[in-house]
């Protein structure tokens, strides 16, 4: 019974505190309260069909319950669908990822960004859609996309709508972020080639995108400078939950560490949104470190530092002029 001991150890982990695990596992195996108490004190046998029920619906990966060596680490893989007509779905697995997170009293969010985060992104609708235009086009090559320019007269509501919950959800969560050199120059970029393939419909688009870059840089300098993640409409929060590095070593992918009052996940970019996921102890310690160490040769760049904080910004805010004067 050691086996079932231990995976109903990690089960839970994964529900939050407030809630009886018995309770809930009544509810998914449509069992008795006597029956959820004798599995859960292995007073009786836990079936294959319960454990895989279990483990699909909360997430614990079976080949993941004994303590394993770090060569032998599972991953969750999440994928956007390459058929489909528009990629703005894929928030809506993002944003339940994020709800799911956050039941489970998260402490801190510590992300590495090769790229700008992109929950944050979904407050600026132009700059959003440009993002997800680019990344349904030239990352993904939907099909929907082959023939067709990007215009900022007509954004989907559903997308600002999916896109304003999902970053409502990242304001709940304290985050330490490190931004890599090639944040901005990435973006910059990927700016450039739409224009000179002749992506956006007017340049007065092309221009949109631009100003709303500057937008987002403002409001991330003014969390950077309060230490708080903020809703520009309402009020400060009471309490600091945002800490920005500034890193010189390239960060290659867009890298999640989330630690919570019970567990650690580990979060991967692969081929830019896709993301592979796993709570293995081991290979969390070792991105724990992973992150230590970056953050040791990294320039804080919140609260103290105020006149490098200004140096930084003012540099991202000239490159978007000079590529905004090239758009012509």
């Amino acid at each position: 019974m050691e086996l079932q001991t231990l995976f109903f150890r990690r089960l839970r982990e994964r529900i939050p505190s407030h809630l009886s695990a018995e309770n809930e596992l009544t509810k998914l195996l449509n069992i008795s309260l006597d029956d959820a108490f004798r599995l859960m004190r292995c007073l009786s046998p836990l079936s294959l069909e319960q454990a895989e029920k279990i483990s699909t619906h909360y997430k614990i990966a079976l080949d993941n319950i004994r303590p394993q060596a770090p060569g032998t680490i599972p991953f969750r893989y999440d994928a956007i669908n390459y058929n489909a007509a528009s990629i703005d779905d894929h928030f809506e697995l993002i944003l339940r990822e994020f709800s799911h997170i956050n039941l489970y009293g998260t402490n801190k969010m510590m992300y590495a960004a090769s790229d700008l985060p992109v929950f944050p992104l979904f407050q600026f609708p132009a700059l959003a859609a440009f993002k997800l235009f680019y990344w349904a086009k030239y990352v993904y090559n939907l099909p929907a996309f082959a023939e067709t320019k990007l215009s900022l007269r007509h954004i989907p509501t559903e997308i600002l709508q999916r896109g304003e919950r999902t970053w409502k959800q990242y304001l709940k969560i304290p985050s330490v972020e490190i931004w890599s050199s090639n944040c901005m120059d990435n973006v910059l970029r990927e700016i450039m080639v739409m224009w000179e393939h002749g992506e956006f419909e007017t340049r007065a688009d092309a221009h949109k995108v631009c100003d709303e870059l500057c937008h987002f840089l403002d409001q991330i300098e003014g969390q950077a400078k309060h230490g708080k993640k903020f809703h520009p409409y309402m009020p400060l929060p009471p309490k600091e939950n945002y800490t920005l590095y500034y890193s010189e070593i390239g960060i290659t992918n867009n890298t999640l560490l989330i630690q919570s009052e019970t567990a650690t996940s580990a979060y991967i970019s692969h081929n830019v949104l896709n993301f592979l996921h796993t709570d293995h102890e081991i290979f969390c310690l070792q991105m724990q470190r992973w992150f230590h160490n970056v953050i040791a040769n990294a320039e804080l760049i919140s609260q103290a530092n105020t006149d490098l904080r200004h140096r930084f910004f003012d540099r991202l805010r000239e490159n978007v002029a000079y590529v905004k004067e090239q758009l012509k």
